[in-house]
């Protein structure tokens, strides 16, 4: 019965990392790929692109190194991105000041003391 199921099994196309973010990074298609990322997610990213640890960021937005980890993962695979550097790059090329200004406004005010 085993090997029945073995021989009628399909294969199962791997795809490469860069497939995966390529495909991912299709669902963020907008003028500002940050647009597409969640108010948690943006507070992260900005700071991050700001220079600042993941540390600083935990403490900044009073939540788990461990979350702020989770966030970046999840930013770098819906962005397509690899690093902190792309990070930077990217909320440098989609007008950061406005995008800290608006995530001042939904904060209540400056994210890191």
């Amino acid at each position: 019965m085993t090997s029945a199921l073995l021989t009628e099994a399909q294969p199962v196309r791997v795809r490469s990392a860069a497939d995966i973010r390529t495909l991912v990074a299709r669902r963020c298609e907008t003028p500002h790929g940050v647009d597409c990322l969640s108010t948690p997610q943006r507070h992260v990213a900005v700071l991050v692109a700001q220079g600042h640890t993941n540390r600083e960021v935990a403490k900044g937005l009073n939540v788990s190194i461990k979350t702020v980890e989770f966030h970046l993962s999840s930013i770098y695979v819906q962005l397509g991105l690899r690093n902190r550097t792309e990070l930077a790059r990217m909320i440098g090329a989609s007008d950061s000041a406005s995008t800290r200004h608006d995530l001042d406004a939904e904060s209540g005010g400056c994210l890191i003391a």
